[in-house]
This record gives C-alpha cells, structure tokens and sequence, in this order.
C-alpha cells in the first residue's frame, strides 16, 4: 500500500473470481450461515491447474509433478504439456464470532492435489511442501476499543509448524495515525494459498513494523516507516 500504516489485511469472504490468473483460482460451491453472532461458512473446489511434469507412467500420465506455475504461459512444448496437468481440490469452513468490538475466528483447509508434488532438491527448496495433501488450521482475532485496534492471527500447517502475526492501530491525536506489527513465519510452515504481510514470500522471515502518518500542518503530511526483518 502507498500508506505506511496499512498493513492489515481484512478478510473479504466468498466472492466471484474476477482476477485474469488462470491457476489461483477456486471452482465449485461456497455458502455462509448466520447464526446469532456466528458466521459459519464451507467451501469446496476442484480445478484443472498447470504443474511442471517430472515423470510420467507408460501411459504418459504423470506421475509426479516439481511446482505449480501460476504464470499462465503456454507458448512452448514445455509450457503447453504442464498445462492442466494436474488437479487441485480444496475443502474448508470457517466460524466467525463477532460481538461488540471484538471478532474471532477458526478456520480449517485441506488441499489434495491428483498428482503428487515433489520439488527438486535445491537447498532452497528444502521445506517446500511435498506430497499430495496438506491441511491448514488457523485461529485470529479483532479488538476495537476506541481508537486502539488490536489483532492478531496463528496459523499451522500439519507438519507442526506455525505462522504469526500480530498487529496493533492507533490513532492517540488528530493528525496522527500508528501501526505497529510483528510477524513470525516458520521456515516449515507450509501452505499453497496465502499472502502474508512479509518481504520473502510465505515462510522463513521474523520481522517488527513500525509505519506512522502525520499531518504534521495543513500542508505538510509526513508519512514514515521502518520494518526490521531477518531470514531464517
């Protein structure tokens, strides 16, 4: 985001696809039952995706696949044999409570891919996810309480290791905004569709954020950010 202080990210719920991806997308059925103060929602899906052929049987079916390109190019032999070359289904529901200024959530997803992945062996690929299912579990929350917003989210895959983030929101004076978030990705963590707050992707980064706007007079807006962050 152009603002220094918009980090957070705010769940949309179901909506139609609208984007030009032909990979990252869902096809199937999702519906939302309100309860009370409870959300409960579930979906299904299951598509034809690009994957990048490793092996074949005598058939020349494939057997095994190393990655799941997203770029959507089919302009060489390559390109055009990885194209719907495997099958991705996905399952999964949330509950979400919200009362009066607070919200919290459970959410649970399972992947199952037709194909079993296998990334090469690269040492930057050592905790990439390998095989054909993976499962995500997650929990988060929301406090608003005057001008202070607390939030936070912990998420697993079922490897045993996690993700966290956690964030708070200030507005103390007229004229000047505070975020300040932290966020801790496993380097195991494993999961096909997310998009953390971070600068290297999905996992292996610990890092503090500090962004600030202030309208400093009627002409001048500062607007200033530090973001701390290691690799792991």
């Amino acid at each position: 985001s152009a603002q220094a202080i918009n980090v957070k990210r705010y769940a949309s719920g179901f909506r139609a696809f609208t984007g030009a991806e032909e990979n990252r997308f869902l096809r199937g059925a999702a519906a939302t039952y309100r309860l009370g103060s409870f959300d409960i929602s579930a979906f299904y899906s299951s598509h034809k995706t690009d994957a990048n052929v490793t092996e074949t049987d005598s058939n020349l079916a494939p057997t095994f696949v190393s990655s799941l390109p997203t770029t959507g190019l089919h302009r060489t032999e390559n390109e055009l044999a990885d194209k719907d070359a495997n099958t991705l289904q996905i399952m999964g529901g949330n509950i979400n409570y919200k009362g009066n200024g607070f919200s919290a959530g459970l959410t649970a997803v399972n992947y199952q891919l037709a194909t079993t992945l296998q990334p090469s062996k690269r040492l930057y690929q050592k905790f990439n996810f390998n095989g054909n299912q993976l499962s995500n579990f997650s929990a988060d929350f929301n406090y608003l309480y005057r001008d202070l917003n607390i939030y936070g989210e912990v998420a697993a895959s079922d490897n045993g290791a996690f993700a966290q983030m956690f964030g708070v929101q200030t507005n103390p004076s007229d004229g000047f905004f505070a975020t300040m978030a932290f966020r801790n990705l496993d380097p195991q963590y494993q999961a096909i569709f997310n998009a953390p707050f971070a600068e290297s992707g999905s996992y292996g980064e610990r890092g503090y954020y500090l962004g600030i706007n202030w309208q400093l007079n009627k002409l001048m807006l500062l607007k200033s950010y530090v973001d701390l962050y290691e690799f792991r």
